[in-house]
């Protein structure tokens, strides 16, 4: 997603590709699909009720050198994505909530920070006496807030009657292409050449157009952007495909 507005703090890209770098290393030779704004915003709404050593620890990870840092970028992400919601083209939802075991007591200035630079709601949940039901609370919030996409996110195991907080940030994206695959062109039998040197036969779509498109010769890629339709003027949104060159592999790119 790229956006005409005034450039959010970097914090949030820095960790980003940290995670991503993470993610990718223990997961060699498998495919990686994550979203780095959601993560960020997730540890930003721990990293906003840590103190001390813990706080000063969590934002290190982020990148940032304060809270009020932190909840500026976070609110920037916030209003982006506020932007979009009457976006007739594309769906772009970002949800975040609180799950808080009853009676347990939150500050309410930590509150009040989530719900107006988070907008972030709060639940209260019986983790102590029933986590079977919490469980259940939390994962149809999730499915409903990604159309059915992300299911059974908690198993009963991630929840104890010890638990007394849980902060849950979820994303939903469905675009159209502004220039369309045609399904008649789908080549139903080609060569996927895989990280650990085999080679996949998969349906690969296809079509000839003009797109954006650069070559980066210091890391030996081709890079190219191919744009969603939007009724946004301040926020854009592209499908980037980077791609090595032959005989460069994937990990002397990352």
């Amino acid at each position: 997603m790229a956006s005409s507005l005034s450039s959010t703090n970097t914090n949030f890209e820095h960790f980003g590709h940290k995670v991503y770098s993470t993610v990718s290393q223990n997961n060699n030779n498998q495919n990686v699909f994550l979203s780095p704004a959601s993560i960020a915003l997730a540890m930003a709404m721990c990293t906003v009720g840590a103190r001390k050593e813990t706080l000063e620890q969590m934002l290190h990870v982020l990148d940032t050198s304060s809270t009020e840092n932190l909840t500026k970028t976070a609110e920037k992400v916030m209003h982006i994505f506020s932007i979009v919601d009457n976006d007739k083209k594309v769906q772009l939802k970002l949800a975040n909530r609180l799950y808080a075991q009853k009676a347990y007591k939150l500050q309410q200035d930590y509150l009040a920070l989530v719900q107006s630079s988070f907008k972030a709601d709060i639940k209260l949940e019986d983790f102590e006496n029933d986590s079977a039901r919490a469980v259940q609370t939390i994962n149809a919030w999730v499915e409903e807030k990604t159309n059915n996409l992300i299911q059974n996110l908690l198993s009963k195991n991630d929840v104890s009657r010890d638990t007394r907080l849980i902060i849950v940030n979820c994303i939903y994206f469905k675009g159209t292409w502004m220039k369309q695959f045609k399904e008649h062109l789908t080549n139903e039998n080609a060569d996927f050449h895989e990280a650990n040197g085999k080679i996949s036969k998969i349906k690969l779509m296809h079509q000839k157009e003009k797109f954006d498109y650069a070559e980066n010769k210091d890391l030996h890629v081709q890079i190219a952007h191919l744009p969603y339709k939007s009724d946004s003027h301040d926020v854009q949104f592209v499908f980037t495909v980077i791609l090595p060159k032959q005989g460069v592999s994937l990990d002397e790119v990352e």
